[in-house]
């Protein structure tokens, strides 16, 4: 037995044993909520301190014709002490979502940014800029201030655009001068990273951006086979850690020292493709990805519950930095039909019961108190 998958049965072994005496072992890291209508979760963003969250998702590939409204495709959903909230609907699906000074951003299909202040609402954002082989989607946006933000993106379709890293500045997008190699594929995600930013993509593409040079580079990572997409990236505020997964059908983990080295952990290839990390601190971190697959990480090794609480694939995680609350979401995204449903998985609400827009729902499973 190799010595992780070793340290990992010995954690599992010893998480068991301790659990039956004290009842049925818990079933995950979360707890799961399911079927809620509307559309699937792609992303989340947890406050610092836990005591609100907000996700952003939609209608999944499904046709906008068929979609009981063609206003309301998307979503941002607002999470505050067991109340899910429905705050802004686009007539696009919102990828991601990032809330910097009490200001949320949400980016998405069709070049869509929104913008929404509690007490103030939704206002989209047009980008002011031209692509002719058709807007893009942006799939990630990160920054430091609502003056200061990067958006990244690219298509779907083949000849649709591609390498799309905007930088805006609170008034004004303007399309950034990247790597040869990463203008012809897809940008997926951004990070902050110390006083740097990362943005992660397609063929095993990762970009730098330093604030002593503010130009964009192009770092190194080991070989990734065929399956190369890289689509998220997470990172402490110091950076003395740096997180990135991916793969479409076998998993790609990739951890990122102080140095700035990149190293595949041995992990990778026992697990299906990985779409969303978030790390909390050097020795722990949280990931997600197809199946309903969950990881977390401990000092020395990595934690793969037994049981997942939900079988429909995980698209993000994130959480509160300095609180327990850590919010995974997913759903029916590889079902294209309007009754598509998202998946909500929670740590550290310290609750079962829930409300979605107003109707009552209730977390099944039980999340583990310790890793």
């Amino acid at each position: 037995m190799q010595p992780r998958r070793r340290i990992v049965a010995l954690a599992l072994s010893g998480l068991v044993a301790a659990s039956a005496s004290c009842g049925p072992p818990p079933t995950d890291v979360f707890v799961a909520i399911g079927a809620i209508p509307g559309g699937a979760l792609l992303s989340a963003w947890v406050a610092p301190d836990g005591a609100r969250a907000y996700l952003a998702g939609g209608l999944v590939g499904v046709d906008p014709s068929m979609a009981p409204d063609r206003m309301a495709i998307g979503r941002l959903v607002r999470y505050e002490q067991g109340r899910f909230e429905t705050v802004c609907r686009s007539p696009s699906v919102l990828w991601w979502v990032h809330s910097v000074d009490g200001v949320v951003f949400a980016s998405g299909e069709n070049g869509t940014v929104l913008r929404f202040e509690e007490g103030r609402g939704c206002t989209q954002i047009q980008l002011g800029l031209d692509f002719p082989s058709g807007a893009p989607t942006l799939w990630g946006v990160s920054g430091r201030s609502p003056t200061d933000l990067v958006f990244v993106g690219g298509s779907a379709a083949p000849d649709g655009t591609k390498g799309v890293l905007l930088e805006y500045d609170g008034a004004t997008f303007r399309r950034a001068t990247i790597p040869a190699r990463a203008q012809s594929e897809n940008l997926f995600k951004v990070s902050l990273a110390g006083s740097a930013t990362l943005v992660v993509g397609a063929r095993g593409i990762v970009l730098r951006r330093d604030p002593s040079s503010m130009s964009w580079v192009e770092e190194t990572v080991p070989a990734l086979g065929g399956d190369d997409t890289i689509f998220t990236v997470s990172c402490t505020a110091t950076a003395d850690r740096c997180t990135a997964v991916g793969g479409v059908g076998v998993g790609r983990v990739l951890h990122r020292s102080a140095g700035g080295a990149w190293t595949l952990d041995p992990i990778s290839d026992e697990l299906p493709g990985m779409s969303g990390v978030w790390v909390h601190r050097a020795d722990r971190a949280f990931i997600v990805g197809n199946n309903g697959t969950t990881l977390a990480t401990t000092a020395s090794s990595f934690y793969r519950p037994p049981m997942t609480a939900t079988r429909d694939p995980l698209h993000a995680v994130h959480g509160a930095s300095a609180g327990s609350l850590v919010i995974a979401v997913g759903g029916e995204m590889l079902d294209p039909r309007p009754t598509q449903r998202a998946t909500i998985l929670l740590r550290g609400a310290n609750r079962s019961d829930f409300t979605f827009d107003g109707a009552p729902v209730r977390a099944t499973g039980s999340a583990r108190p310790d890793l």
